[in-house]
């Protein structure tokens, strides 16, 4: 544990790295507390879960899909303007969102949609500001990334934690907006703190105009580890939590998000922590591929839940640090818009996991959970074989600044 604590105290004594650590943590879970807070607005307005897991599934749509929109926005405006405007436009959209809860869903729908696109780009702002701190160590930047995603990983676990007493205290309403309007002010304040591009960033992003990341094939092939653990987790969200239900009933419902969160925050410390042989790429399409097999182990284990979680544990060590090397990739694939760059590793993930998490309720339905599991094991299997066919005979992602946001 020493050893550990002596490898990360080195990131926060960067200049400026504790007050960004602090107020992005403060934003994640500003953005841990909402999803739950607004469900329980919607429900507790609309007298119906279904209409509201319906209307949030709206705010989720946008917050997904434009994520690399916001990156971008953030990347051409500059984080000092993009931030605050991004915080201020959320704010303003969830008071609508209050003010309309109980109202028909055409009315809803527009708004939460609205809201979903206005996020600021916390985690995108926050590794864009550790490759500026890093400057240019590689392996102190696979660091940054690492306690990055494990900080985010239990920031998330704990919003809910804190939303639902909030609630019962407080009022939905009043969560909402002063989770909001803390949002904001963190935002705003990381704008401001955010370490400016080097000069020779700077120089190179001026040089011509870049080609847009969507349009390099490098950039797209290097986010397939991501579209294929999203389809893994998504399966499992809905799989694994079956064969727990039916084995040991609604109390235990959370074992196998528990166990995968275990395997992924101790793997995430681990991980930061040394060199690992092999280029980032190399590293996801191993690990995503290893989360695969154990996955499809799954799927036979699933008559025995002790072996099942215990198998669970093992696919979850391979979350974090494949990750990790996602934000590499995209980090050397676009130096001058990491923000963007990054931000689509997160949509990638994201929209995959809700494809995963659909498949798998159809297919647990029609045959079994081990069925969804497997079936989500083989397509990600195909989705990591284009990455690695890609890897080996398409262009390799740009290194300089050739592909920018």
């Amino acid at each position: 544990m020493s050893t550990t604590h002596h490898a990360y105290h080195r990131l926060l004594a960067l200049p400026g790295a504790a007050g960004l650590v602090a107020w992005t943590s403060l934003a994640r879970l500003m953005y841990g507390v909402l999803p739950l807070a607004m469900l329980l607005l919607l429900v507790e307005r609309r007298h119906s879960y279904a209409e509201a897991g319906a209307a949030l599934a709206a705010y989720g749509i946008t917050a997904g899909l434009l994520g690399p929109v916001r990156g971008r926005l953030a990347d051409r405006l500059g984080s000092r303007s993009a931030m605050g405007m991004m915080g201020l436009a959320l704010t303003v959209s969830l008071v609508g969102v209050i003010l309309a809860a109980g109202a028909p869903l055409v009315i809803l729908v527009p708004l939460l949609l609205l809201a979903g696109s206005t996020p600021p780009p916390v985690g995108p702002l926050m590794r864009a500001s550790w490759r500026r701190l890093t400057q240019g160590d590689r392996a102190l930047l696979a660091r940054a990334y690492s306690f990055d995603v494990v900080s985010e990983d239990l920031i998330f676990l704990i919003g809910p934690l804190l939303a639902a007493p909030g609630v019962a205290w407080l009022g939905a309403d009043t969560v909402v907006v002063g989770s909001a309007l803390t949002l904001l002010v963190a935002a705003t304040v990381l704008g401001q703190l955010m370490p400016r591009a080097s000069a020779t960033a700077q120089g190179a992003r001026g040089g011509g105009r870049p080609t847009p990341l969507w349009q390099s094939w490098g950039f797209l092939l290097g986010l397939a580890p991501m579209v294929a653990l999203g389809l893994l987790l998504g399966s499992l969200g809905i799989a694994a939590v079956a064969v727990v239900l039916a084995a040991a009933g609604t109390t235990l419902a959370g074992l196998p998000d528990g166990v995968l969160a275990v395997g992924s925050v101790s793997a995430g410390l681990f991980f930061g922590r040394r060199s690992w042989p092999g280029s980032p790429s190399q590293q996801a399409l191993a690990l995503v591929g290893a989360c695969s097999a154990l996955v499809l182990l799954a799927a036979l284990s699933t008559g025995d839940l002790v072996i099942m979680l215990l198998v669970l544990v093992g696919a979850g060590l391979c979350v974090s640090p494949a990750i990790v090397c996602s934000y590499l990739i995209a980090d050397r694939a676009a130096p001058l818009a990491t923000m963007e760059a990054t931000s689509w590793v997160n949509s990638a993930f994201n929209v995959s996991l809700a494809a995963g998490t659909a498949g798998a309720g159809v297919v647990v339905q029609a045959w079994s959970a081990g069925a969804a599991m497997a079936a989500a094991a083989m397509a990600a299997g195909v989705v990591l074989g284009l990455g690695a066919l890609g890897q080996r005979f398409g262009r390799a992602p740009a290194t300089s600044g050739e592909v920018a946001g």
